[in-house]
């Protein structure tokens, strides 16, 4: 662990094993996540995540997001493919209320514990669900038979990188954080349906808070789970800290990779300085409150440059290419 780790309490000889789980994918125009799109860089590769959290000195197992509803092959089809079976399962943490992050927690026993974000019980358009509530943006099976826990950070003196946090398994090798700044729906709905809903008064900005965590897998090896705390690596890559290296090797490149210097798509037109600043800065859009959006990304890069911590977000595409997901 280096001095510049963002701080996390000592190790005390537990840690997790993490899985993650490839669920379904799509693409989005960039323009829709992105103040700048990057000419050429038109359609924003979106994969699903799940990940499968096992504490190695109590053997619970937990599911950090369950990727999207109604696929072929979803979280628990494929636990169940690889032996592991679904009432092992303690709890799902949902990062958000978003539908490609939700999944169906209806097919897992009601043993089975559902984590929300601190404010998502008091929100009309998160709980109770639909048909239920007719404002709700999430369905009630999910809710239905099982316990539904409501994050309180407030009861929490920890902080880790700046994040509130609470140690899940209170044995220091899971750390959830409260990561405030996502969590607006409007900006998934098409322009008709949303000008209709604010013309009958539905306010369909979430107030609960996003959640992201860091699981220790080792004494000083870490992966930090961001949910949506970005959508994309560009928005918090390169860095003064993490900054692109001044000379490439290009044998590590594809063939349809071109060198950065050499493509002035990829050069700020506002006076920054493409090798230390982000490609990309958020839609303000996409997240219910911008300002938090972005003091939490300025967060994130403190934990990216750090070498012992590999952050993860939940639509990496990168990971396709990295781990060995059978497709």
């Amino acid at each position: 662990m280096t001095s510049s780790t963002p701080f996390v309490p000592p190790y005390t000889g537990s840690t997790v094993d993490v899985s993650v789980i490839l669920a379904d994918g799509t693409g989005v125009p960039c323009a829709w996540m992105f103040k700048n799109a990057i000419p050429g860089h038109n359609i924003l590769d979106v994969p699903c995540f799940s990940f499968l959290i096992e504490n190695k000195r109590s053997g619970k197992k937990i599911l950090y997001d369950l990727a999207t509803f109604d696929v072929q092959q979803g979280v628990a089809d494929q636990l169940i493919a690889s032996n592991i079976p679904i009432d092992s399962i303690n709890e799902i943490i949902w990062s958000h209320h978003h539908m490609d992050h939700t999944g169906d927690p209806s097919l897992f026993p009601s043993s089975t514990s559902l984590i929300v974000g601190s404010g998502f019980k008091s929100d009309k358009t998160t709980f109770p669900g639909w048909p239920r509530n007719p404002y709700a943006i999430t369905v009630d099976d999910a809710f239905e038979g099982r316990k539904v826990i409501e994050l309180d950070f407030s009861s929490s003196d920890l902080h880790i990188g700046g994040f509130p946090a609470l140690d899940y398994f209170g044995d220091g090798s899971f750390y959830i954080l409260q990561t405030r700044g996502h969590n607006k729906f409007k900006t998934f709905l098409s322009t008709e349906l949303f000008l209709a809903m604010e013309l009958i008064n539905l306010n369909f900005t979430i107030a609960h808070d996003h959640i992201s965590a860091l699981a220790r897998t080792a004494e000083d090896k870490f992966i930090f789970l961001g949910g949506d705390i970005s959508h994309h690596p560009g928005e918090f890559r390169p860095t003064t800290q993490l900054p692109i290296p001044s000379q490439i090797d290009s044998s590590l490149l594809g063939n349809h990779i071109h060198q950065g210097a050499s493509h002035p798509a990829i050069q700020k037109d506002d006076g920054s300085d493409c090798k230390t600043s982000p490609f990309y800065e958020h839609n303000h859009m996409t997240n219910a409150s911008p300002q938090e959006a972005q003091v939490t990304i300025e967060k994130l890069q403190g934990f990216d440059c750090v070498a012992d911590v590999f952050v993860v977000i939940v639509h990496d595409s990168s990971l396709l290419d990295i781990l060995p997901f059978s497709r």
